[in-house]
């Protein structure tokens, strides 16, 4: 039993949380537009990034229906912007926010979005 405890004592350390590999920081919505920015804040090369939008309603976290990728042919290397501008095929002057879902690496290994969505940016 001690053993057991042992392991899930050392299992919760070895899936500590990282930190964000991505700090959004700009973003607009108009019309039907989403414009996003942020710097690689890890020390790896970032070949692609999904950014999901929001609004605030109610005081809960609504998503916007799509998530927007930037997929690069040349890694964004630390310290680097990375961003876009999208096209919203609906209104997307509600939308006040932003977190990063998923960040591919250079090297083949990706970062995920735990589900806390703390990788995020309010304007």
């Amino acid at each position: 039993m001690k053993s057991f405890i042992a392991l899930l004592l050392l299992s919760g350390v070895a899936f500590a949380a990282q930190p964000c590999p991505v700090t959004i920081t700009h973003f607009s919505a108009l019309e039907h537009d989403i414009i996003l920015g942020g710097i690689n804040a890890s020390d790896k090369p970032i070949s692609g990034v999904r950014f999901q939008a929001f609004k605030t309603s109610v005081g809960e976290r609504q998503n916007l229906l799509e998530a927007f990728d930037v997929n690069r042919r040349k890694a964004v290397k630390p310290n680097q912007k990375v961003g876009g501008r999208w096209d919203y095929p609906f209104n997307s002057y509600e939308a006040n926010g932003a977190y990063v879902v998923r960040v591919s690496f250079e090297d083949g290994t990706t970062w995920q979005d735990d589900g806390s969505q703390s990788c995020s940016f309010t304007k």
